[in-house]
């Protein structure tokens, strides 16, 4: 093991320098997600997945370089090891960022998600409405859609028509996505209630990026608390379960005594915009 010093530019932190051990004659990207493990919960987090040589999934794109004394930078390459391309001990590895080239200016994308959202309340006027909104949160008003807000003991559901949404926008979005909150409750196996403020495991085939828009959340939240198809996840354990409404779910596609109960109706159809 010799000594290797990464100079990594983090998003929206500057550079920052990490000095590790590392076996010169592994791959670079192997030694570099060692590095990436590493720090991951310090002060000074890389928030970044990669390629490896397997070809696992990458969220971001970085080359590597080694910065020589004359300011000049020698591109390495990811998949050969330090040791076959000349990099000698206690060199300094630049790693530069280049998935956020051309990206969006982060007010820019704000401007433009509202205007989306302010598409989608207005083609869905009857059900949604803006009640409150800043550059860090947005609260929405749902009225006249039926959902589910608990049980009784003896199964059937008890409802409710009125809901309110946040939506939390981080400072750093839209490399961070924004993060749905609802303030009502539901009783859902992907929204779960703790002593803090109401989380959501979204449903199969959505995972909430830096991508999401606003109004595609809300969306996304809709069709599950109305339990449309595809509206709940029992396959595997979730971060966020519910695990009475889990229990439930399970009862009622266990048999036709309940399953007309789902879809809860009368379904409301949102208008895309």
């Amino acid at each position: 093991m010799e000594q290797y010093t990464f100079i990594v530019q983090l998003p929206f932190k500057g550079r920052a320098s990490y000095t590790v051990n590392l076996d010169g004659r592994d791959p670079l990207i192997e030694s570099f997600a060692r590095i990436v493990e590493a720090t991951q919960g310090a002060e000074e987090e890389i928030p970044i997945e990669i390629t490896t040589a397997d070809g696992r999934r990458a969220e971001v794109t970085w080359t590597f370089a080694l910065a020589g004394e004359d300011g000049d930078e020698m591109l390495l390459s990811p998949h050969m090891s330090l040791v076959d391309q000349g990099v000698m001990p206690n060199a300094e590895i630049v790693v530069e960022d280049e998935s956020n080239v051309g990206a969006p200016d982060p007010d820019a994308r704000f401007r433009e998600d509202c205007l989306r959202l302010a598409s989608f309340i207005g083609a869905n006027r009857s059900h949604l409405a803006v009640i409150k909104q800043t550059r860090r949160q947005i609260e929405i008003q749902v009225a006249g859609v039926r959902a589910i807000t608990s049980v009784d003991k003896h199964g059937q559901p008890v409802y409710g028509e009125n809901h309110k949404l946040r939506i939390l926008i981080p400072a750093n979005y839209p490399f961070e996505g924004p993060r749905l909150v609802p303030l009502t409750e539901v009783f859902h196996p992907n929204i779960a209630y703790g002593t803090g403020e109401a989380n959501v495991c979204y449903t199969e085939g959505y995972v909430p990026d830096g991508d999401d828009t606003f109004s595609y959340m809300i969306y996304q939240w809709l069709r599950m608390v109305q339990y449309r198809r595809k509206g709940w996840n029992l396959q595997e354990p979730h971060r966020h379960q519910n695990e009475v409404a889990s229990r439930w779910l399970e009862e009622v596609l266990r048999g036709p005594r309940l399953k007309h109960l789902l879809p809860v109706k009368p379904v409301v159809d949102f208008y895309w915009a």
